[in-house]
């Protein structure tokens, strides 16, 4: 089954006003909304998504936070967020599913999950394969900059 796209403007609008929607996570929310509106300002507006492609998104915008420095211009971020220790984007980490299915149409968002899971069962098995053990060296050696 293939992969169907969504026009990305249905998504981020959802993820710019997530705070006005009266979403409450259970988490450090200033956090998480903030996310968000950085995760739209990435995201774009124009042209359409795959949930792939949404999900290396979130990837790559949590990835940039940490380093405080976008992949995709490689410039230094401007926000609250950015450079903190990787123990801090954790809130995030924790209510990715909720942000999903929050600003994603449902069949979308399942996708979504699904190379969520497909990716995390990679690592475990490169894991017990090749005798890694951590997380963040299975991702290294995938190629991926990943901690979700």
């Amino acid at each position: 089954m293939t992969e169907q796209p969504v026009q990305r403007r249905e998504i981020t609008e959802k993820l710019s006003n997530l705070r006005n929607l009266g979403t409450i996570f259970s988490r450090d929310e200033r956090k998480v909304y903030s996310f968000c509106e950085y995760l739209a300002e990435q995201i774009g507006y124009d042209g359409k998504i795959l949930p792939s492609g949404f999900l290396a998104g979130v990837y790559q915008s949590v990835y940039d936070l940490q380093n405080g420095i976008s992949g995709w211009d490689g410039e230094l971020i401007r926000n609250g967020l950015s450079n903190m220790p990787p123990k801090s984007y954790q809130p995030i980490l924790d209510v990715i599913h909720e942000i999903v299915w929050t600003t994603c149409p449902k069949e979308f968002a399942e996708k979504v999950i699904l190379h969520k899971f497909r990716t995390q069962l990679q690592l475990r098995r490169l894991m017990e394969q090749k005798g890694v053990r951590n997380y963040t060296e299975a991702e290294h050696i995938l190629g991926l900059n990943l901690f979700l």
